[in-house]
């Protein structure tokens, strides 16, 4: 039993460093590759030419690439309860060239219940391409770095 528990601790422990080990190596790729990008396929109005970069110096604010794409903030997961009394949890998923950001609306008031919803957003890096997605939606954008 104590081997056992011993076990998934070590588990859970390792699984935890891998995470913070995928988030590290992508916000690094985020800041090398950061820089103009130009649109190059378009699901919808929303997409557009921009920068890639930053919130700001701290990278946990999160990045964004031209206006209207925002990723993170990555330091505030907390459960949130809005005016209305819907609830809000973001969650992330980080690999080595890709993050997925993962927002649910749930417990709302009866006469709110429309509103619970999911957003999945995913946003991967490849050589010189940025490609940003929104499943639900099937909004899809794809970039190429500027010269």
């Amino acid at each position: 039993m104590i081997k056992r528990l011993i076990l998934m601790i070590t588990l859970l422990i390792g699984s935890s460093s891998f995470a913070n080990e995928n988030k590290d190596q992508f916000l690094k790729l985020i800041k090398n590759k950061s820089g103009e990008y130009k649109l190059e396929k378009k699901s919808h109005a929303k997409c557009s030419d921009g920068e890639l970069t930053f919130v700001d110096e701290n990278q946990e604010k999160g990045f964004r690439l031209g206006q209207n794409i925002f990723i993170g903030p990555f330091d505030d997961l907390e459960i949130e309860k809005t005016e209305d009394g819907c609830k809000v949890e973001r969650t992330y998923s980080f690999q080595k060239n890709a993050v997925i950001e993962t927002v649910k609306i749930f417990s709302c008031p009866d006469s709110l219940k429309k509103n619970e919803a999911q957003s999945t957003k995913t946003l991967s890096v490849s050589g010189d391409t940025v490609s940003f997605e929104i499943k639900e939606t099937q909004f899809v954008c794809h970039f190429s770095r500027g010269k």
